[in-house]
């Protein structure tokens, strides 16, 4: 017996796909809101037992909205105003799917290269990436839930500028044990991703608590170069560390650009990460980072033991000695966005929050970070929730321990 209840949904969170986007603070008035992105299933079974579908999740015989010169997919008129992550080739993503209704089944990870702003997506163009353990379906354990997975992308294959890849979410319910593919309940999320040189070893940190997966753990660091997602460090380059006892956040300076978020020192707006310590020589020379200290004379570090930016063609910073990291202001997203639930991405707004009244860390070993800690590069993540830090064992929590929506 067939169970046609259209009831599971889903959706691509990390990297965002072309339905959420529109929901995130940053893409605000450049991509619309779809309140519906989480139900992306072609239609449902009775359109798709045939085997027909959108590509990103639209009925085949409806309007395609997500698809390139759709409503939600406007790379063609914003280019990389809209790219929701940017990673490097060969790299394992750090992947996040929230699901609101398991109906067991699994997942699989497709990605399409478009040479042009006008390309359009086909479905013969997406390749079938695998997971680090060479897998290519994540298999879904139960629960309704946010769920973490690591797929790679494959060396030679690069996308940015005029060029960019789309990474396609495809999650397969196995509700229905007597039929095949075409008789499950099935959703496609497509996401807008560059592929460069220029990015990261791995993007963007989890939104929420990880749970089991077939795939080996990543060992690469929080990208310094352009990443939404980090973990551990990379073995291929170096990153500022800081030793030395944190600033006060008294004085701090102020960022010297409206759209730094809370952050006074060198900012990554993809994960509203600050970077504390580091020269702006160093940020200068990362082009996805924006220097949000002073403009020519920041006091720390000193020019004689500052890290200075690698001369070799690494897209990350090296150091040798210690820096005395500045500070940051922001320790709770803004209230101008209201997430659906703890699973989503962080919220950040344009305007720096104020350095008064700052809650100073908790532990000693915060740096100047009074959010989500990340020793190995001075990282501090600005507008995270508690939960969300200590899913990441490698970050520590040094904000108040309260509730972040």
């Amino acid at each position: 017996m067939m169970v046609q209840d259209a009831s599971a949904h889903g959706r691509l969170l990390v990297p965002p796909h072309r339905g959420y986007i529109g929901k995130l603070p940053q893409f605000s008035g450049l991509v619309p809101i779809n309140f519906s992105d989480h139900g992306l299933s072609g239609g449902g079974i009775g359109q798709t037992k045939g085997g027909k579908h959108g590509i990103c999740g639209d009925s085949y015989s409806g309007k395609r909205l997500h698809e390139t010169g759709g409503e939600f997919a406007k790379f063609p008129q914003h280019r990389e105003k809209v790219i929701g992550a940017c990673y490097a080739p060969g790299s394992t993503m750090d992947l996040q799917v929230q699901i609101t209704a398991n109906h067991k089944g699994y997942f699989e990870f497709g990605l399409c290269k478009l040479n042009s702003l006008n390309d359009k997506e086909t479905e013969d163009c997406f390749k079938t990436l695998v997971q680090p353990n060479g897998e290519k379906d994540w298999q879904l354990p139960a629960g309704a839930k946010t769920f973490n997975m690591q797929y790679m992308l494959p060396d030679g294959v690069s996308c940015d500028g005029d060029s960019h890849c789309v990474l396609r979410w495809h999650y397969v319910g196995w509700n229905n044990p007597d039929a095949d593919i075409n008789g499950q309940e099935q959703f496609w999320n497509c996401a807008d991703i560059y592929v460069s040189n220029t990015c990261g070893s791995n993007p963007s940190p989890s939104s929420s608590q990880p749970t089991p997966s077939t795939s080996t753990p990543s060992t690469s660091n929080p990208a310094m170069t352009n990443a939404p997602k980090p973990t551990d460090p990379s073995s291929s380059t170096d990153t500022p560390t800081t030793t030395d006892t944190p600033s006060s956040t008294s004085g701090a300076p102020q960022p010297v650009d409206p759209q730094c978020g809370g952050c006074t020192n060198c900012y990554y707006a993809v994960t509203n990460a600050c970077f504390l310590g580091w020269s702006k020589a160093q940020c200068d020379s990362l082009d996805a980072y924006k220097w949000c200290g002073y403009d020519s004379s920041n006091p720390s570090p000193s020019p004689s033991n500052a890290p200075k930016p690698s001369s070799t063609s690494s897209t990350k910073p090296s150091t040798t000695s210690s820096t005395k990291p500045s500070t940051t202001t922001s320790t709770k997203p803004s209230s101008s966005s209201n997430p659906s639930s703890i699973t989503d991405t962080p919220a950040t707004t344009d305007t720096p929050l104020s350095t008064s009244g700052a809650p100073q860390p908790v532990d000693p070993q915060c740096g100047a970070c009074t959010n989500c800690y990340y020793a190995v590069n001075n990282g501090c993540f600005l507008g995270w929730s508690k939960a969300q830090c200590d899913s990441v064992d490698e970050y520590k929590w040094c904000g108040v321990d309260d509730s972040n929506p």
